[in-house]
């Protein structure tokens, strides 16, 4: 049987939206190629990101080239492209290690690696046996979900959403489930288990209805993000920009814990 071992950084009370979004994004190695993601921190990863980030079209620039991407309900599209480069920063190789759905996705992504002139020069220690560094870059773009009168939040930045998530994140608690799913056959080979919430806040904050809007594998994940959202109580109330009829805010909240396989 696994040990149980979350971290900071696998546990997650996130919010979709489609300028801000924090979203489970793969972090393992493929191969020899070492995930960017891995260590976030890192100083020469990040001017290797911020290299092929110049050559990335942004989400405005895909729905504009490629809107068949954008018609109908989805899940977020991830591609994840295999780079390889010798000492002095020359791309020798890039391959797609895990397609998305959409080709067009895929074939911009490897374009934009293809399209840096040269990358940072790696420090010696980078350097694998072949004298090459492999980097396995994630491009992902967010999904697009339809939840009827609940909206999704469209900046978790703004200073209203980030004080409801911060009080619901300190009531929280799915450790002692996610321990009794440690017996359900194949989960740790999922990479997350999510819950949305749908709920209803009227002008004063005071709670009115809540409802699944989206079930994980795991039932009693679910009954633990419905007890998280109703043992709050009393919301911070809502800007009135936000209200809708019956001066009421519908809101969708996700209860995520990602990296499931890599615990």
């Amino acid at each position: 049987m696994k040990n149980l071992i979350l971290t900071t950084s696998i546990l997650f009370l996130t919010v979709f939206s489609s300028r801000g979004y924090t979203q489970c994004l793969p972090v393992n190695n493929f191969g020899e190629y070492i995930n960017i993601l891995r260590q976030p921190k890192n100083s020469y990863f990040k001017k290797v990101k911020n290299e092929i980030d110049k050559k990335t079209l942004s989400t405005s620039d895909l729905e504009r080239d490629f809107p068949e991407m954008f018609k109908k309900k989805r899940d977020e599209i991830i591609t994840v492209v295999g780079i390889t480069f010798d000492k002095n920063g020359q791309l020798r190789k890039a391959v797609i290690l895990k397609k998305s759905l959409f080709n067009n996705f895929d074939d911009q992504a490897l374009k934009a690696v293809r399209a840096v002139p040269r990358y940072p020069k790696p420090p010696k220690d980078m350097l694998q046996s072949d004298q090459f560094v492999h980097l396995a870059k994630v491009f992902f773009v967010p999904p697009m979900e339809a939840w009827g009168k609940y909206i999704n939040v469209t900046d978790p930045s703004y200073s209203y959403f980030l004080r409801i998530k911060n009080k619901l994140k300190k009531i929280w608690n799915p450790m002692p489930i996610l321990r009794e799913g440690m017996q359900i056959k194949n989960i740790w080979e999922r990479e997350k288990i999510e819950t949305v919430v749908g709920f209803s806040i009227d002008q004063n904050g005071h709670l009115k209805d809540v409802g699944i809007l989206k079930e994980s594998f795991l039932g009693s994940f679910d009954d633990e993000s419905v007890r998280t959202v109703k043992a709050l109580g009393v919301y911070p109330k809502p800007p009135k920009t936000i209200l809708k009829e019956n001066n009421q805010a519908h809101m969708a909240w996700h209860f995520v814990v990602c990296g499931l396989n890599e615990i």
